[in-house]
């Protein structure tokens, strides 16, 4: 018997208290942390060419082979997941008393405590409240027609030491 709650695709208040959605995030949402991830990759692979120029040629030509193939894997990755998101990606989230959550499947589950929270980007052009912790960013996609409540939930329980952005 599966116990996992229902995710409605509106913001929708359980028995257990708990807010409950489903987002389904666009290819154009999910082709920005792809653009992300490969300004990361493509940047340690620049930082780590120009250290081993100084070292010699043997060194540079084994680190630029070396971040060649990060690279492509990288490409590769990510082309597959932007396939595999042409669709959108179906994406729940909880608000609850003491969390905002993403719930994901087996270890990509991320639960935030609003007392951990650093700062919080409000974006309602985008439909999104970036959650800032110190060492992770949880990006909060929300229907729109449910937007001013879940700003506001979340809003309502944060700390007053958490510095609050709008865009």
């Amino acid at each position: 018997m599966d116990s996992r709650p229902e995710y409605p695709p509106r913001v929708t208040r359980g028995p257990d208290g708990i807010y409950r959605w489903t987002y389904r995030i666009s290819q154009r949402q999910n082709r920005r942390a792809l653009r992300i991830t490969l300004a990361v990759v493509g940047g340690v692979c620049v930082i780590m060419t120009v250290m081993a120029a100084t070292l010699d040629v043997h060194a540079l030509a084994v680190t630029a082979l070396s971040c060649g193939a990060a690279m492509l894997v990288t490409l590769l990755v990510c082309a597959v997941v932007n396939r595999l998101s042409a669709g959108g990606i179906l994406q729940p989230f909880e608000v609850a008393e003491d969390y905002v959550r993403w719930v994901g499947s087996g270890r990509t589950d991320f639960r935030y405590s609003y007392g951990s929270l650093r700062r919080v980007r409000i974006i309602p052009s985008e439909d999104i409240i970036e959650l800032r912790q110190l060492l992770g960013v949880m990006q909060v996609y929300i229907p729109h027609e449910d937007f001013a409540l879940v700003q506001g939930l979340i809003l309502s329980r944060l700390p007053g030491g958490t510095d609050v952005e709008y865009e």
